[in-house]
Protein backbone atom coordinates (compact mmCIF):
# COMPACT_ATOMS: atom_id res chain seq x y z
CA UNK A 1 0.00 0.00 0.00
CA UNK A 2 2.90 2.61 1.05
CA UNK A 3 4.31 2.05 -2.31
CA UNK A 4 0.52 2.40 -3.87
CA UNK A 5 0.14 5.36 -2.59
CA UNK A 6 4.05 6.87 -3.18
CA UNK A 7 4.87 5.48 -6.89
CA UNK A 8 4.46 8.07 -9.36
CA UNK A 9 1.48 7.35 -11.91
CA UNK A 10 -1.03 9.70 -13.74
CA UNK A 11 -3.09 11.71 -11.18
CA UNK A 12 -6.42 10.21 -9.77
CA UNK A 13 -9.30 11.98 -8.63
CA UNK A 14 -9.73 11.19 -4.95
CA UNK A 15 -11.37 13.35 -2.12
CA UNK A 16 -9.63 14.60 0.77
CA UNK A 17 -11.70 12.19 3.13
CA UNK A 18 -10.65 8.73 0.99
CA UNK A 19 -6.46 10.40 0.86
CA UNK A 20 -7.07 10.29 5.09
CA UNK A 21 -8.96 7.05 5.29
CA UNK A 22 -5.97 5.46 3.06
CA UNK A 23 -3.18 7.38 5.16
CA UNK A 24 -5.19 6.19 8.61
CA UNK A 25 -5.42 2.89 7.34
CA UNK A 26 -1.47 2.68 6.57
CA UNK A 27 -0.45 4.09 9.58
CA UNK A 28 -2.21 1.95 11.56
CA UNK A 29 -0.69 -1.32 9.82
CA UNK A 30 3.16 0.43 9.82
CA UNK A 31 2.21 0.78 13.41
CA UNK A 32 1.53 -2.91 14.16
CA UNK A 33 4.14 -4.26 11.87
CA UNK A 34 6.75 -2.34 13.70
CA UNK A 35 5.45 -1.90 17.06
CA UNK A 36 8.96 -0.88 18.62
CA UNK A 37 9.51 2.41 16.69
CA UNK A 38 9.16 4.98 18.71
CA UNK A 39 8.60 7.44 15.47
CA UNK A 40 5.69 5.77 14.20
CA UNK A 41 4.17 5.81 18.07
CA UNK A 42 4.63 9.33 17.55
CA UNK A 43 2.21 10.21 14.55
CA UNK A 44 -0.99 10.69 15.29
CA UNK A 45 -4.17 9.60 12.24
CA UNK A 46 -5.14 12.55 10.44
CA UNK A 47 -8.59 13.92 10.86
CA UNK A 48 -11.03 14.15 8.23
CA UNK A 49 -10.42 18.16 7.41
CA UNK A 50 -6.48 17.63 7.09
CA UNK A 51 -5.21 19.49 3.91
CA UNK A 52 -3.46 17.98 1.08
CA UNK A 53 -0.18 18.86 2.38
CA UNK A 54 -0.06 17.72 5.43
CA UNK A 55 -1.56 14.02 4.25
CA UNK A 56 1.82 14.48 2.13
CA UNK A 57 4.39 15.15 5.16
CA UNK A 58 2.89 12.99 6.99
CA UNK A 59 3.24 10.17 4.23
CA UNK A 60 6.69 11.39 3.67
CA UNK A 61 7.33 10.57 7.41
CA UNK A 62 5.99 7.36 8.04
CA UNK A 63 7.82 6.32 4.74
CA UNK A 64 11.45 7.45 5.59
CA UNK A 65 10.17 5.77 9.04
CA UNK A 66 9.60 2.57 6.95
CA UNK A 67 12.56 2.44 5.57
CA UNK A 68 14.57 3.05 8.11
CA UNK A 69 13.22 0.14 9.88
CA UNK A 70 13.47 -1.89 6.78
CA UNK A 71 16.85 -1.32 6.78
CA UNK A 72 17.37 -1.60 10.16
CA UNK A 73 15.65 -5.15 10.23
CA UNK A 74 17.95 -6.14 7.19
CA UNK A 75 21.18 -5.69 8.94
CA UNK A 76 20.05 -7.39 12.21
CA UNK A 77 19.49 -10.47 10.09
CA UNK A 78 22.91 -10.14 8.64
Amino acid sequence: MLEALTSVRAPQKRTPNEGVSSFNTLLQQAKEEFRGSDTLRLIEPLGRDASAALIAVRLSMVKRTVDAELARSTEDAS
